[in-house]
């Protein structure tokens, strides 16, 4: 509310002006320019010695309780919606006669007009709820800003200004450290080196490749007999060091034996399928992997790109070898037999009676599917799974 006070206007009936009262014996002394000086005694007349004629009138103050009683009884302009005064809408003028948009509309007035208040209704409690939830998006970044003010003052050394101590807390979480230890997956193999890839970025550079043997010394090409190369698409286990060498940040300098990948198989189930005289089995394998289910996405790729190459890979070597009788459905000569199925799966921590496991999956169920014309067996079934882990 805006209060406007008007003097000397006599159309309106304002009031005078307020005006100067000086006391007895006062003069007006010309100062120059316009400006004349009270003086009383041949001294200037202090502030206090002036009265007003016509004081200046009484305004009072508002307090945010007027300010609601007057939303209230309707003097002011409403703010909010009063859920006992507005819910109905105001009552409803029949026209003398109906307008062509009544009739064009296809619904009487009465009830549009109830409608329209409705949907006023409506748009007044989403705009109160949106003001509503930027005021407590306003108050949680204020209190987040506080919180993390006074942690600088908790935890940073005394006498060092924040802005130091950002610096310092920035530095030592960017700071990488000068050695470690990384599961890394090969994503490019050459015959005396490879490249690897931490977390889908590749920036791990490894003096090993398809032609030597990680079990040997770096860079030096084996003989065929004694070769034990690395394998695109497999996860290994990797001791490094920070040697940044254009987009490569780390140099692999052991590579660690992988774990036995037939002692994690846990069960082999068996199905006998009778074609007109020829028996061809089929087998489920079931294995306990010691795998991080972040590396799942990696290990089957995008649409399964990465897991249709690995078992393509498998099946081109496996048609090579004697697989036994067919019956007639399958097309020999275009080696187009059924290939695996493969499902892999996290293993998750015990059920709590209450609230949410701390338990972090570290393995996962690997389910390998044979149909019973696939031509695979344990052997190529080992092999697919020694890609998932290091």
């Amino acid at each position: 509310m805006t209060l406007f006070l008007k003097f000397g206007d006599s159309r309106s009936g304002a009031p005078s002006p307020p005006g100067p009262v000086y006391p007895a014996g006062t003069m007006m002394e010309y100062e120059g320019q316009g400006v004349y000086i009270p003086m009383l005694n041949g001294q200037p007349l202090h502030a206090t010695q002036i009265v007003e004629t016509n004081p200046r009138p009484f305004v009072p103050s508002l307090a945010p309780e007027d300010l609601e009683k007057g939303h209230d009884v309707g003097s002011l302009t409403p703010r909010r919606v009063n859920s006992s005064l507005d819910a109905d809408a105001a009552p409803f003028v029949v026209p003398k006669l109906p307008s062509w948009a009544s009739k064009a509309r296809g619904t009487d007035d009465a009830t549009a007009h109830a409608a329209a208040h409705e949907q006023l209704l409506n748009d007044i409690a989403f705009l109160q709820l949106q003001s509503e939830h930027e005021d407590h998006e306003s108050m949680m970044e204020e209190a987040a800003d506080w919180l993390y003010s006074q942690e600088k003052i908790l935890w940073s050394l005394p006498g060092v200004p924040s802005v130091i101590a950002d610096c310092t807390s920035i530095a030592l979480a960017e700071r990488l450290p000068s050695v470690a230890v990384q599961e890394v997956k090969i994503v490019r193999v050459e015959s005396t080196w490879s490249l690897a890839s931490i977390a889908g970025q590749t920036s791990v550079y490894i003096p090993w490749g398809y032609a030597t043997n990680v079990a040997g010394p770096p860079g030096i090409k084996q003989p065929l007999l004694n070769c034990k190369p690395l394998r695109p698409h497999e996860f290994v286990l990797v001791e490094m060091e920070f040697r940044p060498q254009g987009r490569n940040l780390w140099r692999a300098t052991k590579i660690h034996p992988k774990l036995p990948t037939e002692q994690m198989l846990t069960s082999i189930v068996e199905s006998v399928t009778d074609y007109d005289g020829i028996q061809r089995s089929g087998f489920s394998y079931q294995f306990d992997v010691p795998l991080d289910p972040e590396n799942i996405g990696l290990i089957i790729g995008g649409n399964g790109k990465n897991l249709n190459s690995l078992i393509q890979g498998i099946q081109r070597q496996r048609v090579k070898s004697w697989y036994g009788p067919m019956p007639m459905h399958i097309d020999c000569e275009n080696c187009d037999f059924p290939l695996p199925e493969v499902t892999i799966t996290p293993i998750e921590g015990p059920e709590r009676l209450s609230g949410p496991s701390a338990h972090k999956p570290t393995k996962a169920l690997v389910c390998i599917y044979l149909p019973t014309c696939a031509i695979w067996d344990k052997a190529e079934v080992v092999e697919l799974v020694s890609y998932f882990h290091s």
